[in-house]
């Protein structure tokens, strides 16, 4: 199950960069503008500015074609999000063997405060693989309905050869640093 938990997180974020990908096509913003534009926009915000769009450009057909698309997204994001941010609980070990996370519940929903702030979502054997195969066609499916190229497929090369990769150092604390100095003679 970790497994798959970890490629609906990596599929999660190729969707998200999908995403950003047709929100540029669509708006003809290039890339280096967009991605400035939008900075960490959550992906929610993002799907919500190219529902704006496809109801504003595309035809009635491929609205309908998006449409399709979306309610698997919706579906994804759910479990991507109880993944993703949520409390590993424990196992149910009954006839369903279900995974249980907690997540937080918004603080509104529907104009009202909820009765609960937290939600439990069991998750029986399988769904996590099955959640994961379907991001994977999701994000297939993104790539082609705009026509841009995924991230997997572009050559990375001149990215890493003109953005230098900072490395970052753990600092070290007085007390670590103190143990790995020599000691010091004295003059007594």
């Amino acid at each position: 199950a970790l497994r798959a938990m970890a490629k609906i997180i990596l599929h999660g974020s190729e969707i998200d960069h999908a995403i950003s990908l047709a929100l540029f096509k669509l708006t003809e913003v290039s890339e280096e503008n967009g991605f400035s534009l939008i900075g960490t926009l959550v992906i929610s915000a993002k799907i919500e500015r190219l529902n704006h769009f496809i109801l504003k450009y595309l035809d009635d057909a491929r609205c309908a074609e998006w449409n399709k698309i979306s309610v698997g997204l919706a579906e994804f994001q759910k479990c991507r999000n109880c993944v993703a941010h949520g409390l590993y609980v424990g196992f149910d070990k009954g006839e369903d063997a279900r995974m249980f996370i907690q997540t937080t519940r918004p603080l509104i929903e529907d104009g009202e405060p909820p009765d609960e702030f937290y939600s439990m979502t069991g998750y029986s054997d399988g769904v996590f693989e099955t959640m994961a195969v379907i991001g994977g066609a999701i994000h297939v499916r993104i790539c082609q309905f705009f026509d841009v190229i995924p991230w997997q497929e572009r050559d990375r090369s001149a990215i890493l050869e003109h953005r230098p990769v900072k490395r970052r150092m753990p600092k070290q604390n007085n007390a670590a640093t103190a143990q790995q100095s020599p000691p010091q003679a004295s003059r007594e």
